[in-house]
């Protein structure tokens, strides 16, 4: 079904739809949609693009929301809001600009950058933000590693008073460090 637009095209698909802009295709794409945009195509069984310019969802169940001259071309891969980028792996996403996540289950979210990035890890996530990365905003958030229960901002841990006996401050400092590493998960608790 070309519903409407301009110059949209589907070829030896069955149940496929263009639902508006202009110079759409939908190609050996059963199942598959493009919703609006400029020069987009759906060419995996069960692909879609939602606006957007220059895209191309060939990979089967892949995704492509917004952006130009993006390609998920993995199987269930998904690109959103990108330029430039590619989900060419299985289970793959890139939210962004000049992504590339080529690996199973890989996912990069980068920001408007011109750096290219890239993944090198299966089931992995790359973020990659110019004006760096803030996890949580509040003391009160709650963050955690390695599958540690998340806690709270841990208290200041002072410095060590002077004093006669050198030895026992910074142990009790450094005690308190390691303790705080491990309830953040950082560290091993044996």
């Amino acid at each position: 079904i070309i519903a409407c637009g301009l110059n949209g095209t589907i070829t030896s698909s069955s149940y496929a739809a263009i639902l508006a802009g202009s110079g759409n295709t939908i190609t050996s794409g059963n199942l598959s949609a493009v919703i609006a945009g400029q020069n987009n195509t759906a060419s995996g069984t069960r692909s879609s693009v939602f606006c957007g310019s220059g895209n191309t969802a060939s990979g089967d169940q892949s995704l492509i929301l917004a952006g130009s001259n993006n390609t998920a071309s993995g199987a269930a891969s998904v690109v959103m809001m990108g330029t430039s980028s590619e989900a060419t792996g299985s289970g793959s996403m890139v939210i962004g600009r000049a992504g590339t996540a080529s690996n199973t289950g890989s996912a990069i979210i980068t920001d408007y950058d011109a750096t290219a990035v890239t993944n090198a890890v299966a089931n992995s996530l790359v973020m990659s933000f110019v004006g760096g990365i803030q996890i949580q905003n509040k003391a009160a958030d709650e963050v955690g590693f390695f599958g540690a229960t998340p806690v709270n901002q841990p208290n200041f841990i002072a410095d060590p008073p002077g004093g006669a006996t050198t030895d026992a401050e910074p142990r009790t400092a450094i005690a308190a460090i390691l303790d705080l590493l491990i309830e953040l998960g950082v560290k091993a608790s044996t």
